[in-house]
């Protein structure tokens, strides 16, 4: 016997065996199981409208086709290299769009660092999908306990595919982030990797 946690409902009486879930958008409506009927929240019905807005402002347009001379899909360095000559700089990358394939999140991490000087620190989800510090002196401590913590002015910030969504880090106001795109990307997807308290936002399309 299978289920998926849309089938595993509420068994209280008062809530009428509802079965209730969370999406930023639902743009997923049309697939849902045949068992189940979707009924937004009037409060919440602004919520398509509410994120497009604020992705479509002038300063998250800036798009760049980060492929090499030939076409090719940019590699870790390559793409790294790309993000550390943007003006203004950027201190966050949400690879949204799964464009990172040849390196762990910590080989990533180091490359960066290595890259921007000015960068105090980078942060990334290690393999036990704890957020990690990976500092100038090459020390790697669970953010849980790091002196960064709370201090995440001067710092990058790379937040892989997988932990694009359901992640909740008090990224400093005045950030500035690369987002990458890539193939068969929804919209739904999209929007919920990116939707970050975030002032500018420049897009990557990848491959």
């Amino acid at each position: 016997m299978s289920a998926s946690g849309w089938d595993i409902p509420s068994t209280s009486k008062d809530l009428k065996l509802l079965t209730t879930g969370f999406s930023g958008t639902n743009d997923n409506r049309s697939i849902l199981p045949y068992s189940i009927k979707q009924d937004d929240l009037f409060k919440l019905q602004y919520t398509n409208g509410g994120v497009l807005n604020v992705v479509l402002q002038d300063e998250n347009a800036a798009y760049i086709h980060g492929v090499t001379e030939g076409g090719k899909r940019l590699d870790v360095p390559g793409l790294l290299t790309l993000i550390s000559r943007q003006t203004p700089s950027i201190n966050v990358l949400i690879d949204v769009g799964a464009q990172v394939l040849e390196a762990t999140n910590l080989e990533l991490a180091q490359q960066w660092l290595a890259l921007e000087g000015n960068a105090r620190a980078v942060i990334f989800f290690d393999e036990r999908d704890e957020a990690t510090v990976l500092d100038r002196s090459g020390c790697i401590t669970p953010m849980r306990i790091s002196p960064f913590s709370s201090k995440l002015d001067g710092c990058l910030i790379y937040l892989d595919e997988v932990h694009t969504r359901g992640i909740d880090l008090a990224i400093p106001h005045g950030s500035r982030a690369a987002v990458t795109l890539g193939p068969r990307l929804s919209k739904d997807r999209l929007m919920q990797g990116i939707y970050f308290p975030l002032s500018d936002f420049l897009h990557f399309g990848c491959g």
